[in-house]
């Protein structure tokens, strides 16, 4: 699952870290008003692109805790979004790559007490995902809703 063309992905690639975290961050508050609006095409675009700058920031490996935050705060996004556009499937799939990349993450392999763990653990939080878009990016989420049925 690629949101950034081929094009775009190579000149990403040459891209300082701190770059790419700056582009992470603005695409996630730039969907904002689209979300607000439940325009979820609008938003897709906006943070699928901050879910795959998040994964190739992973990719990079290193020790800087920012990429693993990304990771989290991006899959918990986009899976919502997809959640909202009855894409069920892609939105269980975001979780399950992201949970993946956190924790078989260099940092997580080599700092016992570190946060990639923590982030993927949240990941399979779902409650939890609403406020920690709202401590992180100062942004009330939609909650997912699910359809209750009596078994009789």
């Amino acid at each position: 699952m690629q949101f950034i063309c081929p094009k775009h992905r190579s000149q990403y690639a040459s891209a300082t870290e701190n770059e790419l975290i700056n582009y992470c961050f603005h695409w996630m508050q730039e969907s904002e008003k689209h979300y607000k609006n439940r325009e979820w095409a609008k938003v897709l675009p906006y943070v699928g692109s901050a879910y795959d700058i998040a994964n190739m920031l992973m990719e990079r490996g290193g020790f800087n805790r920012m990429p693993p935050s990304l990771m989290m705060l991006s899959a918990m996004y986009l899976s919502n979004v997809f959640h909202h556009m009855d894409r069920e499937e892609d939105a269980d799939m975001v979780l399950i790559l992201a949970y993946n990349r956190l924790a078989k993450s260099k940092l997580a392999e080599q700092i016992k007490t570190d946060k990639a763990l923590d982030y993927a653990e949240h990941l399979m939080d779902e409650p939890s995902h609403g406020h920690i878009l709202q401590s992180q990016l100062n942004m009330k989420m939609l909650q997912r809703s699910y359809d209750s049925q009596l078994l009789h």
